[in-house]
Order: C-alpha cells, then sequence, then structure tokens
C-alpha cells in the first residue's frame, strides 16, 4: 500500500471512489512519521500459542509487533472494521438533544496527543466516548473535565447557541482538520458546512450530533449510535440495528431518562473492554428510569441507590 505502508492491505482493497479515505490514509502516516502500529492482546484458548508471536518478512513490522498480541499496521483495521453505526433522524433539534443524551449511557453495554505547536493538552483521543450531554437540563453531569475552544465557545454563546451544545461544538474545533479538499477551501458560509463537516467527521466518538447540512433542505436533525461491533452476518448486523432504533422510539414514547454522570460513562467504557463483559462485570446504570426528576450531582455520591 503506497499510501500507508501497510503489509496487510493493499489499495486494491479500499474503494477507489473513496478518494476521501486514501488521502486520510497517507495523511495520517506522514503525521505520526511511521505507519499505523495497532497491537490487540490475544484471547487465549487451549489451543493458542503460549507464547503468542507472529513472524513478518517486514523489519518495521517485526519491531512494533507485540508478543502476545495481534500486531495491524492500517488505520482501516480501526477506522472500519469493526464498525456498526446507526443514524436516526429526529422530528427536531430537541428530540436530537434527547436520543443523543439517552443512548449515550448505552453506548458501554452495546459496544464494547496535544496538537501541533502544543494549541491545546488534550487527554483523549479522536477516537473515544463524548464528553458532554446536550440538554440543558443533563448539563450538572457533565462532570468530567473538558477541554475546549473558549474563543468559539463565547462567540457561539453570543449568538444564543446553549451551552452544552456551545461547549461540545467548540470541543471539536480544538483538532486541526485531517483532510481539507483544494476545491472547497473558499466556501459560502452561509450555505455551505463543509469546513465544519471536515471536523466533526473527523472526530470519531460513541455518538455524534448532526445538525442539517445548510445545502440540503430534505435533511434534517440527526444523531448517529457509533459503538457497537460489527457481526458475522447480515442479520445480526441487522438485528442490532433494529433493536437502537426500536430502543430510541421507547425512549421518546415513554420519555425514559438513562443519564448518569458522563465519569460513569466513561468508567463503564473501561470495563466494557474486558473479555464478556456484559455478562461477567458490572456497568453503572440507572435504576429509577421512568422518573424525570434530575438529583442533582452530589446525590451519586451520598445516595446510591439511584445508580
Amino acid at each position: 500500500n503506497s499510501a500507508s505502508k501497510s503489509i496487510f492491505v493493499s489499495e486494491a482493497h479500499i474503494c477507489e471512489a473513496y478518494e476521501r479515505y486514501l488521502v486520510m490514509d497517507r495523511y495520517y502516516a506522514q503525521r505520526i512519521g511511521h505507519k499505523a502500529v495497532i497491537n490487540t492482546p490475544i484471547f487465549k484458548d487451549t489451543k493458542t500459542p503460549d507464547p503468542f508471536v507472529e513472524i513478518f518478512n517486514d523489519t518495521e513490522s517485526n519491531r512494533a509487533a507485540k508478543v502476545d498480541h495481534i500486531y495491524m499496521d492500517e488505520t482501516l483495521f480501526g477506522a472500519a472494521a469493526s464498525c456498526l453505526q446507526v443514524t436516526m433522524q429526529a422530528t427536531d433539534v430537541s428530540e436530537a438533544f434527547t436520543l443523543y443524551d439517552q443512548l449515550n449511557p448505552l453506548t458501554p453495554i452495546m459496544g464494547e496527543k496535544p496538537l501541533k505547536h502544543n494549541a491545546y493538552r488534550i487527554p483523549k483521543s479522536r477516537v473515544s466516548p463524548i464528553n458532554t450531554y446536550l440538554c440543558e437540563s443533563n448539563a450538572e453531569y457533565n462532570d468530567s473535565p473538558i477541554v475546549y475552544n473558549k474563543e468559539y465557545y463565547n462567540e457561539m454563546i453570543s449568538a444564543g447557541v446553549p451551552s452544552p451544545l456551545a461547549q461540545h461544538i467548540a470541543y471539536l474545533f480544538i483538532r486541526d482538520p485531517v483532510v481539507i479538499s483544494r476545491d472547497k477551501l473558499d466556501q459560502d458560509l452561509e450555505t455551505e458546512s463543509e469546513h465544519f463537516e471536515g471536523i466533526q467527521s473527523t472526530n470519531w466518538q460513541t455518538m455524534r450530533f448532526k445538525p442539517p447540512p445548510l445545502n440540503q433542505q430534505s435533511i434534517g436533525w440527526r444523531v448517529e449510535f457509533r459503538p457497537m461491533e460489527i457481526q458475522m452476518t447480515d442479520t445480526q448486523n441487522a438485528a442490532f440495528s433494529v433493536f437502537v432504533i426500536l430502543l430510541s422510539r421507547i425512549v421518546l414514547k415513554y420519555k425514559l431518562n438513562f443519564i448518569i454522570p458522563i465519569s460513569k460513562i466513561h468508567q463503564n467504557i473501561t470495563t466494557a473492554l474486558k473479555r464478556d463483559a456484559v455478562n461477567r462485570c458490572k456497568f453503572w446504570f440507572r435504576k429509577d428510569i421512568f422518573t424525570q426528576n434530575t438529583p442533582q450531582i452530589n446525590c451519586f455520591k451520598e445516595n446510591r441507590n439511584r445508580y
């Protein structure tokens, strides 16, 4: 692969029409100074060699590969190979906020670097759980520290954007764009939103809030549920996809409340990475999902029976 230097994935495996991915692939390798290095711990059964060691004909790969790990050297393995995403269109922005917030606590269960010149010191990757709820009624549950562009935040607040949404967007804009199309550098900002999409689409979080494109009136407010892993069959993928859609309808119809502190969702994500976590581990979860009363955040510490 001339773009990523991968020994596993050739350019023949990537759709030629998806030029943007090839550009991102090349840019990523250039930016970090070497090809991608992914080492995933191997799950050992009775037939797994111990130690598990892979030998390659490539010196760089042999140096990067770890013992008892599966070695991969292409962003394709993480960017697309194991991701099942479900996008829902809401009736309005308020419903989109509700779906974004209420489905977020389910992301751990359903799915198991500083910038150049140190403009911001960012504790989280572009690929990570979300940082904030969007509904103002859930703002007190945003208890994890967040780095965001204060200049952009203040500008949005002055324009009347709700604080949680302004903080979310200002967080996205602490990063520089991964890909910029030469023919789209100059845009009419009143009718085009390609610059925003360039940042939005290269922050790969467990949920994505998607405003309508300025130049496509037929597309409304959307929410994307992103943590699930791809399954072995189309039927299984369809089952998970339909389940998420049905769950979203139930949340809206019965006004369910799954909200817990963001910090507990981050803990759940860490738990979800363990093997068979959904059956063997415990997750933080709200007990009373039918009440709309939002307790003070200190109630979480003082009254654990809420969770």
